[in-house]
């Protein structure tokens, strides 16, 4: 999960009561990582961009995610979204347009990322 407003908590909750092995939150906040612990993060991830990226990957064995909550919506939040999700993964983009949805894409760090839009929402799968 990129963001820890009340949706990037959410989603946190809404991934533990629907049984994630493990959940990896994104925060700079202290209130906030206490409440996604609380909620069922099980790690808890300060760093940002390269940096944050190799921390996912370091807790994930190398993989990245399998699914990522982007909750945030800047470029840099939605690319370290996209850099931190495992190939054949996927991101969930809340809160974007659906007529926005190409535009992370064209700067994926992968020629095979596809963009599609599910339910009025932006979804990214990167295949590499």
């Amino acid at each position: 999960m990129v963001g820890d407003g009340a949706v990037g908590l959410l989603a946190v909750l809404a991934a533990d009561q629907l049984g994630a092995e493990r959940i990896i939150a994104l925060s700079c906040h202290e209130p906030r990582q206490k409440l996604a612990a609380q909620y069922g993060a099980i790690h808890i991830v300060t760093e940002r961009g390269d940096e944050g990226v190799a921390r996912i990957k370091e807790l994930t064995d190398g993989l990245a995610a399998h699914s990522v909550i982007e909750a945030v919506g800047t470029q840099e939040s939605m690319m370290q979204s996209i850099r931190s999700t495992r190939p054949g993964g996927h991101v969930g983009y809340v809160g974007v347009s659906p007529t926005a949805c190409s535009s992370p894409v064209r700067s994926c760090p992968s020629p095979t990322c596809t963009c599609t839009t599910v339910r009025h929402r932006c979804a990214v799968s990167c295949l590499s």
